[in-house]
């Protein structure tokens, strides 16, 4: 897959793997604050669900207009409750972005030093074709995510990597510069987890001997 994106796209990749120190503000930024920025609707039907979250961009050196529906970025993941396995995981990004640039996921495992934040990409980033783009947003698409593999070479599930780590990087390019956005995915976490605590139920206690 990496064949697909050209020199920019190493770029990209670069900045990703690089810019530490801005991941990390990044990060605590959105931590600060995920009670707003953070929040997934969870809905289901039958044996599959569908989480989905929207937040406002990065800043990367450009703030982002909150008022303009075009600076958010969308992650929608349907779920297989039955076997507990990804269905997709679909993306929306400004529909300026270049189109042929793709985008780029990365994830993220933090370790707090005081207070400060170490960010350690895991297992480099992930390269995925926009394939659509429209006035409203553009679409990029993983469908069974065991099948993506990273900018190292590595096999990549995509369902397992939300589950593990504790933020998403999402990348895109429009007019040549590169847009970072950070997302945590501790609330996530939760939610994930709600969704099969709600199919446990609880053993009903034997009536008493005798009883009816």
């Amino acid at each position: 897959m990496t064949g697909m994106f050209p020199r920019m796209g190493l770029v990209v990749v670069l900045s990703l793997l690089t810019s530490s120190q801005s991941v990390a503000q990044d990060y605590t930024s959105r931590s600060d604050s995920h009670g707003s920025i953070d929040k997934w609707l969870t809905s289901c039907e039958s044996n599959e669900c569908l989480m989905r979250t929207e937040i406002l961009r990065g800043d990367s050196g450009d703030p982002a207009d909150s008022g303009d529906s075009r600076n958010y970025i969308g992650i929608s993941i349907a779920l297989d409750k039955a076997a507990r396995q990804l269905d997709y995981v679909e993306l929306s990004v400004d529909p300026r972005a270049t189109q042929h640039q793709g985008i780029f996921i990365g994830f993220v495992k933090s370790i707090k030093k005081g207070n400060d934040w170490n960010m350690q990409l895991d297992d480099g980033a992930l390269p995925i074709p926009l394939v659509s783009c429209t006035k409203v947003r553009c679409l990029a698409r993983v469908s069974k995510g065991t099948n993506a593999r990273s900018s190292t070479g590595m096999r990549i599930n995509i369902l397992s990597k939300f589950l593990v780590c504790d933020g998403v990087l999402i990348l895109y390019v429009e007019n040549g510069k590169a847009y970072r956005t950070m997302i945590p995915l501790d609330s996530f976490h939760r939610d994930y987890q709600k969704i099969f605590a709600r199919d446990v139920t609880p053993s009903q206690p034997h009536p008493p001997h005798g009883s009816r």
